[in-house]
């Protein structure tokens, strides 16, 4: 099976991707009212804890973080202590992208943990998410070549598996 992303093809870079969904036993995976459903149990939270510890990224939508104001961070002084002892920061990298700019520069996104934020959006709206920019650790990308050449790299560095196929 052949994968591409944004133009990347399997063959180019090991990636390994990681989705978790939830969804209530009627199918739903969000409340009609802007209060957010809980759907996890504390053991798919701590799961979801032990994914992120060993991951360089977390992509989430700019949907997501408007509705769920995220915190996309590892919690679990243990798992933290595991990154760091494997060479990784504590924290991994967030990812987001966006069309719209629509992104509020207080979300959890921006403001919690001091490490790398990543916004991928066009050029043309770049300027708009200033107030986003001005925070520590937080770039923009209009592209996706620093991704590719970073997770070459990691590739390189064989600290991750072989592109599923």
């Amino acid at each position: 099976m052949e994968a591409s992303v944004a133009g990347l093809q399997a063959d180019d870079v090991a990636m390994r991707i990681h989705l978790s969904a939830a969804c209530s036993i009627d199918g739903y995976m969000d409340a009609a009212s802007d209060a957010r459903l809980v759907l996890s149990s504390p053991e798919d939270l701590l799961d979801i804890q032990r994914e992120r510890a060993q991951t360089d990224a977390i992509f989430v939508g700019a949907e997501t973080i408007r509705a769920d104001n995220p915190r996309l961070t590892v919690r679990e002084p243990p798992l933290i202590a595991q990154r760091i002892r494997r060479g990784l920061p504590p924290q991994p990298i967030k990812v987001t992208v966006t069309t719209t700019g629509n992104l509020d520069p207080n979300a959890h996104f921006f403001r919690q943990g001091a490490q790398e934020k990543i916004v991928l959006c066009p050029s043309a709206i770049a300027a708009d998410l200033q107030s986003c920019y001005a925070r520590p650790g937080l770039r923009n990308r209009t592209g996706w070549s620093d991704l590719r050449a970073r997770h070459r790299e990691r590739a390189a560095a064989q600290r991750c598996p072989a592109p599923f196929r």
